[in-house]
Order: structure tokens, then C-alpha cells, then sequence
């Protein structure tokens, strides 16, 4: 009889830049957060590194990136139903495509998982702005492929905006055009580092 498989361990954060300004005060209340209702606790910090116009200086770099807060109360949330899972989204930079994931329990031990999978172009001439495109879904049941379906190519639901409103090595904070606001934190060792 086989061991059972030993979680992996979380990964860590990436290291900031020494020049990036201090992020600490949103990390806290993005990790303090219990929900989409904790808005007005993040947005605070949201708007003073908005202020700062860091947006493009890493834009779209591929990577690993963690949510640490949404406000969307939707499955890219990773909440389903009474389940809420880990969230992240991978970024391949070259190839301008990204995978959202979300896991549940956790992302080293999941028992179900939910990929959405997209491309993503940077809005002609605008750093802040990014169109992306949903091509498929896939969920999976301990490992193994339960379901599938791809977006209707071309069609409205198939297709949305992000609005960066700041990013650096380690963090990046956006806004869908459903008015959604993700805080997420780049992993170490991700892809594309």
C-alpha cells in the first residue's frame, strides 16, 4: 500500500524591489479581510498606491500570482456555493495566456479544482488597461477531469477588461469591469521569474 502524497508546502511570496514603496498597509488589510463586504477596509490603501501611478513597469509579467483579497463574491472569488477555496493565476507572458485556478481546500491538497483558462493584450496605448478573453473551463475531482466547456468565441460573455491600478515585482492590484477589485501577491519561484 502506497504512503498517502504529503502536501506541498505553501509557497512564499516573492521578494520586493528595493525601490517599490511600501505595500505593507494593503497586504495587512487585504490579509485582514473577510469578504467582499471588507471593501471599504482595503480600498484605502488601494487608492494611495493608486496615486502612485506604478502601472507598466512590470505589467504583464508572467508568474504565479496569489489572491490575497476580491471583492467579487463570484467562483474567481473560489467561493462555490459554502466551499471557498485558494485562487491563483498563473501568467505566461510570452504567450499572452493566463490560467485562473481555484482549489479546494487548498492548493496543496485539492480535492476539487477549477481552471479557467484566457488570453489577455494590453489595451493599445494604455498601460492601466488589459482586454482578456475566457476561452475554457475544466473542473477536476481528485486529480482526474470531470467537465469541460469553452466560451462561445466571440461573444460578449466571453470577453472582459482588467484596469491596473498598480503593480510592481511582488503585487498587483486590478479592477474588472464588473467592478471587482483582486489584490494579489506574486509567488516565489513562480513562472516567469
Amino acid at each position: 500500500m502506497r504512503p498517502p502524497a504529503r502536501p506541498r508546502p505553501r509557497p512564499t511570496p516573492a521578494r520586493a524591489s528595493a525601490d517599490r514603496p511600501d505595500v505593507a498597509p494593503l497586504l495587512a488589510a487585504a490579509r485582514a479581510a473577510r469578504g467582499p463586504g471588507d471593501r471599504a477596509r482595503v480600498q484605502p490603501s488601494v487608492d494611495a498606491l493608486a496615486s502612485l501611478a506604478r502601472v507598466g513597469a512590470t505589467a504583464y509579467a508572467g508568474g504565479v500570482w496569489r489572491t490575497v483579497y476580491t471583492s467579487s463574491t463570484g467562483a474567481s472569488a473560489g467561493r462555490v456555493g459554502p466551499l471557498t477555496g485558494e485562487v491563483t493565476q498563473t501568467f505566461e507572458a510570452g504567450a499572452r495566456a493566463y490560467v485562473n485556478t481555484v482549489s479546494w481546500p487548498s492548493s496543496s491538497f485539492p480535492l476539487l479544482r477549477a481552471r479557467l483558462t484566457g488570453t489577455y493584450a494590453p489595451r493599445d496605448g494604455r498601460k492601466d488597461r488589459v482586454d482578456v478573453v475566457f476561452e475554457g473551463t475544466e473542473i477536476f475531482v481528485a486529480g482526474v477531469r470531470a467537465a469541460s466547456r469553452a466560451f462561445p468565441p466571440n461573444s460578449p460573455s466571453s470577453r472582459g477588461h482588467w484596469r491596473l491600478l498598480y503593480e510592481d515585482e511582488s503585487v498587483r492590484v486590478f479592477e474588472t469591469n464588473q467592478g471587482n477589485l483582486f489584490v494579489l501577491e506574486r509567488e516565489a519561484g513562480g513562472a516567469g521569474e
